[in-house]
């Protein structure tokens, strides 16, 4: 595993127990809600860039240099669902808004 997958299961473990939005919650800076989504958002996030780098940019990477027109499109189509997936969390946990 790499380390933006390790980080990505430590912030699933935490999201998912509570602790993280806990923590968050009790700085008085966030709502319940808010800790409860910017923890998420931290661990969906680090799961689709470890993705992103790890799995999509060398598939995209692979096909450019074999000259494979189809599998090039489903490689950027790959990671626009990618990028979609991590700008809902950006927006969904209002980050741009800390």
């Amino acid at each position: 595993m790499t380390v933006a997958g390790d980080i990505a299961k430590t912030l699933h473990k935490v999201h998912e127990d509570g602790w993280l939005a806990d923590r968050l919650e009790q700085t008085d800076v966030l709502s319940h809600s808010e800790a409860d989504a910017l923890a998420l958002a931290l661990a969906d996030i680090a799961e689709s860039m470890e993705t992103v780098y790890s799995q999509l940019v060398p598939r995209l990477l692979k096909a450019l240099k074999a000259e494979q027109r189809d599998e090039v499109l489903n490689a950027l189509w790959d990671l626009r669902e990618a990028f979609r997936h991590v700008d809902y969390h950006i927006h969904d946990a209002k980050l741009t808004e800390l």
